[in-house]
């Protein structure tokens, strides 16, 4: 049944397939008035479609307004593109910035290696050095303390001696006797006729020769200088070796002197190793105890 102001009411159909009376008609549009939609089922029950159909349209707005479109979504996920893309990586003048601070501090850590190096350097060639020289002095120190022994003066030959000058830095020369074996009252066994050169350039070296088996052995090398002195019992150091002042010799001093090249980061220096020797065979040392 069709109502007579032109449209259906979906109260009335509902109410013609199921028998609904006027009563739940007004209970429906009650319904809708309370749900916020003021006076539709009497709009819908007058056959007015047209506020039914201009609300629909408001809320299909809403949504389009609170909801963008996905072309809206699209659109903006490209300009989102666009700007991440211009905005991404460096700029040579960035970059130039970057190897300009990469540069300087690789010639900080070049320039700390370097000095790394030559400092470990010159301790190696301090540490042989030393070592050859310290060894050198205990063996002459140990074989000039025992010089004189079974004879009746200190056991220096003055004739054979030669101290370093400044006419001739390049040698010094000292050469002692003792009779060790004590048997034959002469000095003409091993290691009782004994003589220590020290050889300045190019060898820089210290040489024992043993007269008696005519041997040489090397002692030390990398020796820049060495210093005899003698001294008699007054204590007067000499670096003469006049028969005069061998004779009255009592100690005797040997100096060696190392000299360190310089090297990155450190001068040149000089180490200078000294031994006092005391002859103990000397008659001036046996009347004095």
């Amino acid at each position: 049944m069709r109502a007579k102001w032109g449209c259906w009411s979906p109260i009335q159909r509902r109410g013609q397939h199921y028998g609904y009376n006027s009563n739940s008609q007004n209970h429906r549009s009650q319904r809708y008035a309370h749900n916020g939609w003021p006076c539709m089922g009497q709009q819908r029950k007058l056959g007015n479609c047209d506020a039914y159909n201009a609300t629909r349209q408001i809320r299909s707005a809403m949504r389009n307004i609170l909801s963008p479109s996905k072309e809206k979504s699209v659109k903006l996920c490209a300009a989102n593109t666009r700007a991440s893309n211009t905005e991404s990586g460096f700029s040579l003048i960035e970059l130039l910035i970057a190897m300009a601070i990469l540069l300087i501090m690789m010639a900080g850590a070049s320039e700390l290696l370097m000095h790394s190096l030559g400092t470990r350097t010159r301790e190696n060639q301090k540490s042989d050095a030393l070592a050859d020289a310290q060894r050198a002095l205990n063996i002459m120190s140990r074989e000039i303390g025992n010089s004189g022994f079974g004879l009746d003066y200190n056991g220096i030959v003055a004739a054979d001696c030669h101290p370093t000058s400044a006419a001739d830095p390049n040698i010094a020369q000292i050469r002692i006797r003792s009779n060790v074996t004590n048997t034959n009252g002469s000095t003409d066994q091993a290691d009782e006729d004994v003589t220590y050169v020290y050889q300045g350039t190019p060898t820089n070296a210290i040489v024992r020769y043993d007269k008696n088996t005519n041997t040489q052995t090397v002692l030390a090398n990398r020796i820049d200088a060495v210093q005899i002195t003698y001294v008699d019992a007054a204590g007067n150091p000499s670096t003469l070796a006049t028969p005069a002042v061998v004779s009255n010799a009592v100690n005797v001093r040997l100096t060696i002197q190392v000299n360190l090249p310089a090297t990155v980061g450190q001068p040149a220096s000089q180490v200078l190793l000294t031994s006092e020797i005391a002859l103990r065979n000397a008659p001036t040392t046996i009347r004095h105890y």
